[in-house]
């Protein structure tokens, strides 16, 4: 019972690639793409190789000929199986149900956009000359900044401003973290070292970077591990890495700046008219909208 459940569970479960396939389907059958080769014939409808390459990558992140015998001939019942509801949705004209036939559109759209960058970033030209000006941009112009500081990390709110009263009555911060911490650098007298802002949780990092060095925390620090007392020992910019070391980081920059410029530029020269008012429908909407934004 439980592998029939899991059985009909995978096959729901794709039921989420239903739109894409249900779109190929209503193309491949009308002129979209031409069918020559087909490796199943489902109520009349030609299942191309790349219809059970596209599916199979969906369901097992392979190519169908990758796959083991046993893996081909369940892929291949599964993707039948999905064919066989959507041709039969199809000729109960589900398809032509107005958000049925939305969801069919948006899916295709979202296919083709996927396609077209994925083709823009394919074709992108990136040589040293454009990755060597953003690492200039990202890591000399703009250097990192490192914190280095001690934490006493207890378990309860009353604790840490025990030790806040300690530490202000003269106690050694070094010391109460030995003694008192729980934290794993309690052996080290509550020593982090050196880090980067995005190296710790954002309350704890938030906190560091507000404070001088030799200032220690004059209200507890909340994170998920518990309450913190924080000495700032200092900041310093971080040495830029070895350029070969983050030239992959780099590409992946490069690219993603590439791909935000094209849709920017795509979006500011398409032909759009707004259709529908977004106005608020009165005029207190209008006051409590505003009221809102302002945080009164």
């Amino acid at each position: 019972m439980r592998k029939i459940f899991s059985r009909h569970l995978a096959i729901a479960a794709s039921l989420m690639f239903l739109g894409a396939c249900d779109q190929l389907s209503g193309q491949s059958q009308h002129g979209g793409i031409k069918v020559t080769n087909p490796v199943a014939v489902v109520n009349g409808y030609k299942v191309a190789p790349e219809i059970l390459d596209i599916y199979s990558e969906a369901r097992t992140r392979q190519k169908f000929e990758a796959l083991s015998q046993q893996q081909k001939q369940e892929v291949l019942d599964e993707a039948i199986k999905l064919i066989a509801i959507s041709t039969e949705a199809r000729s109960r004209k589900l398809h032509k149900e107005p958000e049925i036939a939305a969801r069919i559109e948006l899916q295709s759209m979202n296919v083709l956009a996927q396609a077209r960058i994925g083709k823009l970033v394919e074709e992108a030209e990136i040589d040293d000359a454009r990755l060597q000006a953003a690492y200039e941009a990202q890591y000399v112009t703009s250097p990192k900044k490192e914190y280095k500081a001690r934490h006493i990390l207890v378990k309860t709110e009353e604790e840490a401003r025990g030790i806040i009263s300690e530490l202000e009555g003269g106690a050694d911060f070094a010391k109460l973290a030995e003694e008192k911490s729980i934290g794993p650098s309690a052996g080290n007298g509550g020593d982090l070292g050196w880090f980067a802002r995005d190296a710790m949780v954002k309350p704890f990092a938030d906190a560091v970077a507000t404070m001088e060095a030799g200032q220690f925390s004059k209200s507890p620090v909340q994170t998920q591990f518990g309450y913190h007392v924080i000495l700032a020992e200092g900041s310093r910019e971080s040495a830029p890495p070895d350029f070969e070391s983050v030239r992959e980081s780099l590409r992946s920059s490069v690219q993603q700046d590439i791909v935000e410029e094209f849709i920017e530029n795509t979006s500011n020269a398409a032909d759009i008219r707004i259709l529908i008012d977004l106005q608020p429908e009165s005029a207190a909407e209008a006051d409590a909208e505003a009221a809102a934004n302002s945080g009164g």
